[in-house]
């Protein structure tokens, strides 16, 4: 498999426990997350987020205990050259003990072996659910 493809997976594996030595360990020192365009309003900044943003953002989620991605069934992966696009399946555990199910497409772009930028696009409305 692609070292891209898998690193890729493992910083979704790291996402999926809020691992956050483990994301930034994969991040490139100019990393940018770009969030749904939905997120704007309410969490977003055109240029993007830095990789701590991304780890304060992943972390300050309280209300989430964990994100399984099925990583060993992606729906689709696309790698050309430096640019992998992953769109899995994800069960995500509410601390409340719900779990919730839906969708992610992540566009990662790499530089010299780390994860340059994040584009994620998600179910909004399962978005809306966890974030109120």
């Amino acid at each position: 498999m692609n070292r891209h493809i898998e690193t890729s997976k493992r910083f979704l594996q790291a996402v999926s426990t809020k691992d956050s030595s483990g994301v930034q360990a994969l991040l490139a020192g100019d990393f940018v997350y770009k969030p749904h365009p939905s997120r704007l309003k309410s969490f977003g900044k055109p240029e993007g987020h830095t990789a701590q943003d991304f780890v304060d953002m992943i972390t300050a989620l309280d209300r989430i205990k964990s994100w399984t991605f099925d990583l060993q069934h992606p729906i689709k992966v696309v790698e050309s050259g430096s640019s992998v696009v992953l769109h899995v399946s994800a069960q995500v555990e509410m601390n409340s003990g719900e779990i919730k199910e839906t969708e992610y497409v992540y566009f990662f772009d790499f530089k010299e072996g780390k994860i340059a930028e994040i584009n994620e696009f998600f179910d909004t409305t399962y978005v809306a659910e966890i974030s109120s």
